[in-house]
């Protein structure tokens, strides 16, 4: 199974993912990712933080 690596930028630098995930295809690795980076920014706006 593919092992699936997602580094993040943010405002404080580039955040390395170093433990990775195994996903079955790309498809369902992008998918996992948007779900995540809606769930974050979610989290940001309703903690207060500005988000780009």
């Amino acid at each position: 199974m593919p092992h699936y690596f997602f580094h993040l930028i943010t405002a404080d630098g580039t955040e390395r993912d170093d433990e990775g995930i195994n996903f079955p295809d790309l498809e369902k690795a992008k998918a996992d990712a948007q779900s995540s980076l809606s769930e974050m920014a979610s989290d940001d706006m309703a903690g207060g933080r500005a988000t780009k």
